[in-house]
């Protein structure tokens, strides 16, 4: 699947306006204030990639970032475009910087999963991100879901349309962890199947549907019998009715 730049640069602006919500409404669950978010999304000559910062960037800061980005994950970046814009907070007007740039491979998927070790190598000087891969939905998706030590936290947080996961690195001069490719609970040969058993909401209203089906199931044959009886009496009726009485001797 294929988009034109104007609709990536509409999918860079909601993506990051749910990524501005999400941290406020989970300050409190963070253990890292998100320093930017990387978007990944196909486009007509490969990859186009966004980098938007929470905050206001260095120009030089930024080109390294996008080299180490492309040295990671051995590509040219082309097209670079780097901008600060202003957006409306929740403290007035602030500045933030975003980065742009094209590259000619597509997503690094991998027996359906997303290698993230270059993205983890690349960008660890972020030190917390999330990552978004605007790809379509991958069928058999098993990738890695959560991997947590005392330096890094990766952790899958929307699993398709898009796929976010958010990095957290306490220490970016430590050795980095090598990440597994595929989720340590789901094999590879099993399909990723929503678990709607864990939503509370979703089983009230699995109950309530099948409550309602037993209900009128119940209902239907009681009624059914009531008929099938009063069909009975009335026909028993009837043959009374017709019957000839005997002459009179």
């Amino acid at each position: 699947m294929t988009i034109h730049l104007n609709q990536f640069r509409f999918s860079v602006f909601i993506a990051f306006n749910i990524f501005m919500f999400a941290i406020r409404g989970n300050a409190q669950a963070t253990s890292q204030e998100m320093n930017a978010m990387i978007l990944l999304q196909p486009v007509d000559a490969g990859t186009q990639v966004a980098m938007v910062f929470t905050h206001r960037v260095q120009g030089e800061k930024v080109k390294l970032l996008v080299n180490a980005f492309a040295l990671g994950n051995s590509v040219q970046p082309t097209n670079v475009n780097i901008r600060d814009q202003e957006i409306n907070g929740d403290q007035g007007k602030v500045i933030q910087t975003e980065a742009s740039f094209t590259i000619s491979a597509q997503a690094n998927l991998s027996e359906g999963a997303f290698n993230l070790q270059p993205m983890l190598n690349s960008l660890k000087s972020l030190k917390a991100f999330d990552l978004l891969y605007y790809v379509r939905d991958v069928q058999g998706f098993h990738g890695l879901k959560l991997y947590k030590d005392a330096n890094v936290s990766v952790q899958l947080l929307q699993a398709g349309g898009p796929y976010r996961y958010r990095f957290q690195i306490a220490d970016p001069a430590k050795p980095m962890p090598q990440l597994p490719l595929f989720d340590a609970v789901t094999p590879p040969e099993k399909k990723v199947a929503t678990d709607t058993s864990r939503n509370p909401m979703v089983a009230k209203l699995i109950g309530l549907v099948l409550l309602t089906l037993a209900v009128g199931i119940t209902t239907w044959l009681g009624l059914s019998y009531i008929s099938r009886r009063r069909m009975n009496n009335l026909a028993m009726k009837r043959r009374k009715s017709t019957r000839i009485a005997p002459p009179a001797k």
